[in-house]
């Protein structure tokens, strides 16, 4: 459509050319007929009959000069006009070929748009098992954070355990040796004990035997 029209402008352009040249040729010689008709009468009739005749013609050359003016501006006008037209047609025709252009690249969009939305979805699925194990993960975290607690105390345990495992060992070693000395002390003083008795008994044996060689006889002495 935008081709046949620039070729109507053409052919309009080519035929507002010709009739301004026709007129333009008209206006040049229609002073000459005018004088001829003039130089004519002037033979043939009087000098008020040409005078008529050469004021008719004047005025009908004046009409036929404004009319050809207005013409012509007119004729301006409408080619002015078509020009911006044909322009304005340009322009559609440039602004629908790069329509045109656009709307061939709608099914790739499309694809592309469909695309968009299939890893969309991947995306959202692959985002479901990321969270599912993340919650796996929190949730493994979590017991292994209770298993070293429990470690941790069990080691706690074991240590205290051990602390006053050593602790009642050196108590019994003290007790023991304590004990060892109690027990030395004692005997210690059970031998003292003893050994003040033999002595005892010693001296009243002895106090005993010189009695009897003295007076012969035995009398119990008892001593405190």
């Amino acid at each position: 459509m935008a081709h046949s029209g620039k070729v109507d402008l053409g052919f309009s352009t080519a035929m507002l050319e010709s009739f301004r040249g026709r007129f333009n040729v008209f206006r040049k010689k229609k002073p000459t007929k005018n004088r001829e008709v003039k130089e004519k009468n002037q033979h043939e009739c009087n000098e008020n009959a040409g005078a008529d005749v050469l004021a008719r013609y004047q005025r009908e050359w004046m009409l036929l000069h404004q009319i050809a003016e207005e013409n012509a501006d007119k004729a301006k006008t409408v080619y002015d006009f078509i020009n911006k037209l044909r322009s304005q047609c340009d322009k559609q025709h440039e602004l629908l070929g790069q329509l045109t252009c656009q709307l061939t690249l709608v099914p790739k969009l499309s694809q592309y748009v469909q695309s968009l939305a299939e890893e969309t979805d991947e995306l959202g699925k692959t985002f479901e098992k990321v969270n599912s194990a993340l919650v796996n993960l929190e949730h493994v975290i979590e017991i292994q954070e209770l298993q070293e607690k429990r470690l941790e105390q069990k080691f706690q345990l074991t240590l205290f355990k051990e602390r006053k495992t050593a602790d009642l060992e050196r108590l019994k070693l003290e007790l023991a040796n304590e004990h060892v000395q109690k027990v030395r002390a004692y005997e210690s003083r059970q031998q003292t004990l003893l050994k003040e008795r033999e002595e005892t008994f010693r001296e009243v044996f002895e106090e005993e035997l010189n009695h009897y060689k003295i007076h012969g006889r035995i009398e119990i002495i008892l001593k405190d």
